[in-house]
């Protein structure tokens, strides 16, 4: 069975219904969410996920959908997150996806 990060983060899902992406390969798993969980939080976990494509190391931010409001909370730490990339002392946002129950924000994985 597959793991719905997995699915979530397969190549046509994940951009789904944006007219500027056009897959240029088969449908596949873009990441694979490891076992370690770094951090724990009331609505949210992190933990580390691994790009298939390039064996790179993430650190994934899994947000569950439990309340209305929370949707609004989401989309504006992801705007504040695009307004400061680039700033050295904030993490870089590298993707941002939707499930019909999660919301994935992959950020880079600091060490140390």
């Amino acid at each position: 069975e597959q793991n719905p990060f997995e699915l979530a983060f397969s190549l046509d899902q994940a951009h789904h219904g944006d007219p500027a992406f056009h897959p240029q390969c088969e449908t596949r798993p873009v990441y694979q969410l490891q076992e370690d969980v770094l951090g724990e939080g009331a609505h949210a976990r992190v933990q580390t996920c691994v790009n298939l494509i390039t064996n790179q190391e993430y650190a994934v931010k899994i947000i569950e959908k439990q309340l209305d409001h929370i949707r609004s909370r989401v989309f504006r730490e992801v705007e504040m997150l695009y307004q400061c990339q680039g700033h050295r002392n904030v993490l870089e946002l590298i993707e941002f996806f939707e499930e019909e129950d999660r919301f994935y924000l992959v950020f880079e994985k600091m060490r140390g």
